[in-house]
């Protein structure tokens, strides 16, 4: 077990997580790091993990701490959603280590993430759906095209099933 150095007491967790956040920005704009993964982040900060550390100073939270976060996510999420939190959480850790504020991370709890694969379709819903795509060529959408036009921003011209839907559900 590692043990984390004190750290110099301006240097909460939600000050050093706004660095991670910064640096991620930066890494948008070279084209690093995709835009939709910092929105992610951003939307984990804000609704987990800056609640609950933003004001701690990053060398007082520990594994304890760090179970508990953990333990109080597993409650409502998912044991994949609550790995990918505390990927996030850790990352603020590592910038921590890199720029020497803390001297090392603490342990981490261990979040066993289950798979749950989606099922796959049998080759006869697999025939049946695409037979009907390609029955459904050229017919229009069941929708209004008003409801289209304002919901979808679809075109007139867009409003009927393509040759290409077909083909993309035959690639399947």
């Amino acid at each position: 077990v590692a043990l984390i150095a004190a750290c110099k007491p301006k240097f909460t967790f939600g000050a050093v997580a706004a660095q991670v956040f910064a640096n991620e920005q930066a890494r948008v704009q070279r084209g690093e790091f995709a835009m939709g993964s910092l929105q992610v982040l951003r939307n984990r900060l804000d609704a987990h993990i800056l609640p609950q550390f933003a004001k701690l100073s990053i060398h007082s939270i520990d594994y304890s701490r760090l179970l508990t976060f953990s333990q109080h996510l597993s409650t409502s999420l998912s044991t994949t959603t609550v790995s990918q939190y505390m990927v996030a959480v850790r990352k603020v850790f590592t910038h921590a280590v890199q720029t020497k504020i803390i001297t090392a991370a603490p342990e981490f709890p261990r979040i066993r993430v289950v798979s749950k694969p989606r099922s796959a379709f049998t080759p006869t819903e697999y025939w049946q759906l695409l037979k009907h795509a390609r029955a459904l060529v050229g017919k229009p959408h069941p929708d209004s095209q008003h409801y289209l036009r304002s919901n979808y921003k679809l075109r007139k011209g867009d409003m009927h099933m393509s040759r290409d839907m077909a083909w993309c559900i035959g690639f399947m």
